[in-house]
Formats: C-alpha cells, sequence, structure tokens
C-alpha cells in the first residue's frame, strides 16, 4: 500500500510509533544515553501545560514554555570543532555565558526542510540553544493527550508524542544531559578539556 492511501492521521501515527521504537530497530546513529525513569511520565499534571513549538522540516517538536528563555534569529556563529558531533553547529556568546547552538534536524534524524536554519530557541537553564526554522506556535496539552515515552527508550531526548497536535516533547533534563556527556567525551579525545 502506497503512502497515498493511507490518511494523514495513520502517516502521522506510523512515524511516532518508529520514532518511540528502540533507536537500533531503525538503524540509528544518533546519541543514546543510558535508561533512566522519565520523571516527566511520573508526574500527572492536573492542568494543562504550554509548550514552544519547534519546527525542523516536517518535524513538530514541543518543549515546556518554563524551559525557554528567548526566541530569536540565528546570528553568525563560531563554527564548531571539525570534531565536534553533527549536532553541533557552533557557538554563541551571550551576556556572560556561552551558547552552544545544536541543530535539532541532526540530533533528531529529520529530514530538513528547504532555506536555513534560522531561529534559536535559547533554553533557560544550561549553555544551549536548539536551532530550527520556525519557533512562533504555542500550545497548551493536558497529561492524558500525551503519549509518553515508555521506560527503557533510547533517546532521552524524547518525553513523549502528541498526536492530536502532531508534535514530539523534547525531555529538556534528557536532551541537555545528553548533549552535555556527548561534548565532555569530545573534549576528552581531543584533550581539549571538557567545554564552557
Amino acid at each position: 500500500m502506497n503512502d497515498d492511501a493511507i490518511g494523514d492521521d495513520a502517516l502521522l501515527t506510523r512515524y511516532f510509533d518508529a520514532l518511540l521504537a528502540p533507536a537500533c530497530a531503525r538503524g540509528s546513529d544518533m546519541p543514546t544515553a543510558p535508561v533512566v525513569p522519565d520523571a516527566e511520565a511520573e508526574r500527572a499534571p492536573v492542568t494543562a501545560r504550554r509548550y514552544r513549538c519547534c519546527q525542523v522540516g516536517s518535524l513538530r517538536l514541543a518543549l515546556p514554555m518554563a524551559a525557554v528563555a528567548a526566541v530569536r534569529p540565528c546570528p553568525v556563529l563560531t563554527p564548531a570543532p571539525p570534531t565536534a558531533p553533527p549536532w553541533h553547529l557552533g557557538t554563541l556568546v551571550e551576556s556572560t555565558r556561552r551558547l552552544h547552538v545544536v541543530s535539532l534536524a541532526a540530533l533528531t534524524g529529520a529530514t530538513p526542510g528547504p532555506g536555513r536554519t534560522d531561529v534559536l530557541v535559547v533554553l533557560d537553564a544550561g549553555h544551549w540553544a536548539l536551532a530550527c526554522s520556525d519557533a512562533e506556535a504555542v500550545i497548551e496539552l493536558r497529561h492524558d493527550e500525551v503519549r509518553w515515552r515508555a521506560r527503557g527508550g533510547t533517546r532521552p531526548w524524547l518525553a513523549g508524542t502528541a498526536l492530536a497536535h502532531g508534535c514530539a516533547l523534547l525531555d529538556i533534563l534528557g536532551l541537555t544531559g545528553l548533549l552535555a556527556s556527548e561534548l565532555e567525551a569530545m573534549a576528552d579525545k581531543t584533550g581539549m578539556g571538557a567545554p564552557a
């Protein structure tokens, strides 16, 4: 059966099922980390939470508004060293901190859309900014609208999916922990010391 004969909802469900499947089942070479319990799935908020949606090609990623410090156009970056992971686009100095800019397309394996990555979502904590093509939309999600990632998932950046809103939810702690450990491993290999 070709994809034209399948409805949009079925295609989205198939895509999110594949996203939630273990990375090894898809043959992914994306970063993985030790499995830890998903704290978000442990909590059941009574009210809806607000999420900022980041567009990466056809993939829509949502992250908690509380984790977002700013959304701004992407400036010229200091390039990442040649030994950096593919998701590391470079760095940006912002007031008192140096931000590591992460390509959400490279991190998630999503196919970027046409044009360049032109929006940065600066995270509130740590030294991270997420590069995407658009981050204007804000949605509200109830806990029961999300298909939370089961324990044992291999993508610590993925908290779950919300099919009705057509998005995958980012786990900020899992994401930043994974990114920091990858940069530390890169620094150890190159003898450059831990990145700031």
